[in-house]
């Protein structure tokens, strides 16, 4: 199934997305499915009311917004990796250890592991339970593609931790560089 997922394209951050949000709805017409992952009022920012409002004064029709499927998502689930350097491949091989292990938070590795790898013991990652996803179902949908396309913002931040975790799952992804801000 053709996928897009964006990431972060909601009123908190009109200000600094840098392309033509109409043109990103006519684009995900294009699609089978479309995720949207946005920052919610945990991160003093909106809700799904006002995103999805967000979107339709952008072109997306009622109908369309009835199938997108809409996830709130948690801030820095692998950000205090990704902050403090370390390799984003060395991140996608410890998530992908993770799922063959059971884990949901890397602290359940041994010290001495992490130690061995020179990964923080510290710090944690883990996997994240997105809000309207509480069983992520939305998630292990998307590990049975083989790539997603994936656009929004911000483009070292958020949608590279969202690309992150995806790859960590097994599923490549494909930045749309038209809508990355």
């Amino acid at each position: 199934m053709k996928t897009l997922v964006v990431v972060d394209v909601q009123p908190a951050y009109e200000g600094i997305i840098c392309f033509d949000v109409c043109k990103l709805v006519e684009r995900m017409r294009e699609y089978e499915r479309v995720i949207i992952y946005f920052n919610g009022e945990e991160m003093s920012c909106q809700n799904l009311s006002e995103v999805a409002e967000f979107f339709f004064n952008h072109g997306m029709t009622h109908e369309e917004i009835d199938t997108v499927q809409w996830c709130e998502k948690s801030y820095g689930f692998l950000r205090g990796w990704m902050d403090t350097g370390v390799p984003h491949e060395d991140i996608v091989e410890v998530l992908g250890r993770m799922v063959e292990e059971g884990y949901t938070d890397s602290r359940e590795f041994h010290e001495e592991y992490l130690h061995s790898q020179g990964l923080p013991i510290d710090d944690c990652i883990g996997f994240p339970c997105f809000e309207g996803d509480p069983e992520n179902v939305v998630v292990d949908s998307i590990v049975t593609a083989s790539t997603v396309d994936i656009c929004g913002g911000g483009r070292n931040e958020c949608l590279c931790e969202m690309e992150l975790y995806f790859q960590g799952l097994g599923v490549d992804t494909e930045r749309v560089n038209t809508f990355v801000y």
